[in-house]
């Protein structure tokens, strides 16, 4: 497979905001010890002004076990932090 561009557009045609719905953001890859910190360094490093991450929704038990990458960027980020799942 060739190389990803690091220049794309997500959304959907047809919205009325912006340009036709579509929001523009920019691709990187990046290495680090834990996902969180390599979360939170890539947001610093490109100077992001909010981060948007997804959550899976675990809770009680299996969260305590597995941690939850979104909470540790929560508490890590110096920018604002938008979850969803």
């Amino acid at each position: 497979m060739g190389r990803a561009r690091s220049r794309r557009t997500a959304g959907r045609g047809g919205g009325q905001a912006g340009q036709g719905g579509r929001v523009p953001f920019t691709l990187l890859v990046a290495k680090a010890a834990t996902p969180y910190e390599g979360i939170v360094d890539a947001a610093r490093k490109k100077k992001c002004h909010v981060i948007l991450i997804a959550s899976d929704g675990r809770r009680g038990f299996s969260r305590l076990m597995m941690g939850s990458v979104t909470q540790k960027v929560l508490s890590h980020a110096t920018v604002p932090v938008l979850g969803y799942r």
